[in-house]
């Protein structure tokens, strides 16, 4: 239970935003996480998440909130799950493909849920294959993160008064090398 919640927001037909302790609110869910080793090789991971997120009471500061308005930064539902299975290569040591899937419902990223700056539920691939030597102290990476190119928003503003809305979206793919050693 959370009192007090301070939303910035505008005031209906004003270009300003204040901030105030305009709410109160709820959030009950729950997570659950696994990993699972089928066989000696192969390792499979995975979690789910729910949030209710909720207003119970908004105070009157003449902002354009209300009860039916989502939480922001609070998708309901986070899923994830992800493979790994490793080659061996011998006297040249191994190799260790992993997939990575997750889902994340829509977010809000303004306290009066505008759908300019709001965002649809989206998935996400990764893709990595690591070396490692034999004796398992050097390590290659080499990974794709955000495989299937999904354009999704990490934060939005906006202000529909002034008429404008602001966007930072994720990286688009990308691929990453790092090499590590242990001594």
């Amino acid at each position: 239970d959370y009192d007090s919640i301070q939303v910035a927001a505008n005031p209906a037909g004003q270009f300003n935003t204040v901030t105030a302790n305009a709410a109160q609110g709820s959030i009950a869910g729950g997570e659950a996480e696994f990993t699972w080793q089928p066989i000696k090789k192969m390792l499979l991971e995975g979690g789910v998440g729910y949030q209710d997120a909720r207003y119970n009471e908004i105070g009157d500061i003449g902002v354009t909130v209300d009860r039916n308005d989502a939480f922001i930064r609070t998708p309901e539902w986070s899923i994830m799950m992800g493979i790994t299975y490793q080659f061996d290569i011998g006297e040249y040591g191994s190799l260790s493909p992993r997939f990575d899937w997750a889902y994340k419902s829509s977010i809000q990223f303004e306290p009066d849920n505008d759908p300019s700056v709001a965002q649809d539920g989206y998935h996400m691939v990764d893709f990595r294959i690591t070396y490692a030597d034999p004796a398992d102290k050097f390590h290659v990476n080499l990974g794709i993160e955000n495989l299937t190119n999904e354009k999704y928003l990490l934060s939005g503003d906006s202000n529909n008064v002034i008429g404008y809305s602001l966007f930072m979206f994720a990286r688009p793919r990308n691929w990453f090398l790092d090499l590590s050693f242990s001594f």
